[in-house]
């Protein structure tokens, strides 16, 4: 377990504690172990029960708990008060804006214990005459609970991944047959879905009809669906081949209707029976095209198979040390980006602005340059680039004056705060940022994180003309919540030779796996190798980011 999974159950039990008026000593004690914990440079998994007690903050209680969470992944403390907390209460934690204090003040005088409880008394105005509340708090308030109401029902691409993969491994088992296909918005790497859909063969529908590990809701003759019992939230949807059909039934499957309709809309019975879907598709005019590609085909008439791989990827961008808010050092990543078979890390820990997250103050900056040199020193076949995440702030500019700036490597520029702008000024502040000299790429240009957060809006076309003019490179942030830039937006950006960098945003080891979604963001907007600069090799690399700062 990385040291954020162990200190996040200790944050959440000083929440409840507070939410039930606990002892105020127990509350900041729970507050306190979890910032412990959250900042400390060694790997607390990996330390001994009297190591731990060691370390400042820690006693013998406290690393009885921590040892109780790496053995059962929770404390007995947290389940004995979420046990008596009603569940919404815990959905109202997750509202920004709203802290512990106000959620028991609803609670204590409107009796208010789920979002649809507060929803409904911000339509009826009750939170106006309450001390601490007015008109602005509680439009806020009703914008997020409208938004996380209308997310209900619906599922990140990479929040499912483990449990379609569980759900195709029982099909194969149950039916002894490989032929068990993921299909539909899942095999395009839709972002964000709404239901799980396998595509089997119709000789399987008698064997399916006493399967004991699925209920069936609705039958048709070739669409079934139900959900599976160690799954009851996830929608699931059977599709059917013929085995004489097959590979027109698979194609038509994988969808987008859109591209089917469009392309396919007139195909001849006997061409249905072709065995080889690259002759179904040369038969109407085009090279065979990956279904996560189909949504763009419209903007990509030139579309061939040579789209971008996980291996093509050679080097790590975009990524957060202890000297920040990650949860390694920065050797340790390094050294496991280098493990990987990478060949360059490009550190970006957050500046100064981003005090939340331990953003790095001058002295910090010039502390982790001469840690790279050292380490760079005594490397082979691996470079730490210096880069870093720079704060845009309100009024567009970047965190650290001109000399700080000019020292780095690379700067990828991000909004982090005061994200609350309509769309004209969200599009000059991200202007702003990307024509200051400094700014190598542009990170997450919309800020939104899926199911969770809204997406402040932007003029897409003149952010990215922004950056065609001042040879600014826009990244895909691969982490799931994230995936942004939008796939949509990035065949405008190559039509304006603009560059893209797939980067994982990774604050932990495991964050660096995230690269993966990243990729499949890429390939949905038909990317190939040669438009992502983090497929070129370290010294490619280095000339290009040299390149945009002598620009």
């Amino acid at each position: 377990m990385t040291n954020k999974e162990i200190a996040e159950p200790f944050q959440l039990l000083a929440l409840l504690l507070e939410f039930h008026q606990e002892d105020e000593f127990r509350v900041k004690s729970a507050q306190n172990t979890y910032r412990v914990i959250r900042n400390a440079e060694q790997s607390i998994a990996e330390m001994s029960p009297s190591a731990l007690q060691n370390i400042k903050g820690i006693g013998v209680a406290t690393a009885k708990k921590i040892q109780e969470i790496l053995q059962n992944g929770t404390l007995i403390q947290l389940k004995e008060y979420l046990d008596k907390t009603p569940k919404g209460i815990l959905q109202l934690f997750q509202l920004k804006g709203l802290g512990i204090k106000k959620i028991l003040q609803l609670h204590q005088e409107l009796q208010i214990e789920s979002p649809g409880e507060l929803l409904y008394a911000c339509q009826e105005n009750r939170l106006i005459g309450i001390k601490g509340f007015g008109q602005k708090t509680q439009e806020n308030i009703a914008e997020q609970i409208h938004y996380q109401l209308q997310s209900q029902g619906y599922f990140r691409w990479a929040s499912i991944e483990k449990e379609a993969e569980d759900i195709q491994a029982d099909f194969i088992a149950y039916l002894n047959t490989e032929e068990v296909y993921f299909t539909g918005s899942f095999r395009r790497y839709i972002p964000v879905i709404d239901i799980l859909e396998l595509t089997l063969n119709e000789k399987c529908k008698e064997n399916l009809l006493s399967a004991d590990f699925v209920s069936w809701k609705q039958k048709l003759s070739n669409e079934w669906i139900g959900t599976h019992h160690s799954y009851p939230y996830l929608p699931l949807k059977i599709l059917f081949f013929s085995e004489e059909t097959k590979s027109w039934d698979l194609i038509r499957h994988e969808g987008p209707k859109e591209f089917i309709d469009s392309y396919f809309s007139k195909i001849d019975p006997i061409l249905q029976k072709e065995t080889d879907p690259k002759i179904l598709f040369s038969k109407h005019g085009l090279p065979y095209i990956e279904p996560e590609s189909r949504e763009m085909i419209h903007d990509h008439r030139q579309l061939n198979t040579d789209l971008i791989q996980l291996s093509d990827i050679k080097g790590v961008i975009h990524a957060h040390s202890t000297y920040s808010d990650g949860a390694e050092t920065l050797e340790n990543l390094a050294l496991f980006c280098k493990d990987l078979g990478f060949q360059y890390l490009g550190i970006t820990d957050h500046s100064q602005s981003a005090f939340y997250a331990n953003g790095l103050k001058k002295e910090r900056v010039l502390e982790q340059w001469k840690e790279i040199d050292q380490l760079n020193s005594k490397f082979v076949d691996f470079k730490i680039f210096k880069g870093i995440e720079s704060d845009i702030k309100y009024d567009g500019s970047l965190d650290y004056e001109s000399d700080l700036l000019a020292g780095f490597d690379f700067v990828i520029a991000s909004i982090h705060s005061q994200l609350k702008m309509d769309r004209d000024k969200a599009t000059d502040r991200l202007i702003k940022a990307i024509e200051n000299p400094y700014t190598t790429m542009l990170g997450h240009p919309t800020g939104r994180l899926l199911l969770s957060r809204p997406a402040y809006p932007i003029d897409h076309k003149k952010v990215i003309d922004a950056c065609a003019d001042n040879q600014v490179a826009i990244e895909i942030n691969a982490n799931p919540l994230r995936l942004d830039l939008d796939y949509v937006w990035i065949p405008y950006a190559l039509s304006k030779s603009v560059s893209i960098c797939i980067n994982p945003d990774a604050h932990s080891k495991s964050g660096v796996y995230d690269i993966r979604y990243g990729v499949f963001t890429a390939r949905k907007a038909a990317l190939h190798k040669k438009d992502c600069i983090n497929t070129f090799d370290a010294k490619d690399f280095n000339d290009f980011i040299q390149k945009r700062k002598s620009r």
